[in-house]
């Protein structure tokens, strides 16, 4: 199994996210998706190359995204471990994601 751990900025985007679903849709949309986006994480403990591999200009380093409807979850693998960076909606053009 490959540990992993979430960035500041994941946790907010998330916490975002959910926050404007509760408040524009339900809260069991909200709720329903943030536990699509944990179910597609914990896949990462077994299979972290599972993911489309995504190149970012000027940034060394392996970025993998995964697909959950219209969002995008940034993450890296780095060594044995497994760094969730970032989710952004991806119907921004081009989707919004650096690391840090």
């Amino acid at each position: 199994m490959v540990p992993f751990t979430f960035s500041p900025k994941f946790i907010s985007q998330l916490k975002e996210i959910c926050e404007y679903l509760w408040e524009n849709r339900s809260a069991q949309v909200a709720l329903e998706f943030e536990e699509k986006v944990f179910a597609a994480i914990e896949k990462l403990e077994h299979s972290p190359q599972r993911w489309q591999r995504i190149e970012i200009p000027n940034v060394d380093g392996e970025f993998r995204r995964i697909l959950i409807g219209v969002y995008q979850i940034f993450y890296e693998l780095e060594g044995e471990y497994v760094i969730v960076h970032s989710i952004v909606d991806g119907r921004r053009r081009p989707p919004l994601f650096y690391p840090n």
